[in-house]
């Protein structure tokens, strides 16, 4: 993947809504979302792709990041994503 486009992708998907990312631009979260700061050393690729495909498979324990039911209040983001896309967005999510 490439990492500039995926920077694009969490950029139009305005993650940076809810999730921080140290040394970027962005707006200050308004949102529960975990701060993304150093995810990619900590996290495997394949941690990073199922939770943007499956926010439920690991629900970050924390104020706001579940609802009632105890799922995660992150959007799916299945139908808003090419596997390109979600290719790319990994990439980026990688260098954090």
């Amino acid at each position: 993947g490439d990492p500039a486009r995926g920077r694009a992708v969490f950029a139009r998907l305005r993650c940076y809504l809810c999730h921080r990312v140290a040394g970027e631009r962005y707006p200050a979260p308004t949102g529960p979302g975990p701060d993304l700061t150093g995810m990619g050393h900590h996290h495997p690729p394949g941690y990073l792709l199922e939770s943007v495909l499956n926010p439920n498979a690991v629900v970050v324990e924390g104020r706001g990041y579940a609802d009632a039911r105890g799922r995660s209040v992150m959007p799916e983001l299945t139908r808003d994503l090419t596997v390109e896309e979600l290719v790319d967005l990994v990439a980026y999510l990688r260098t954090l």
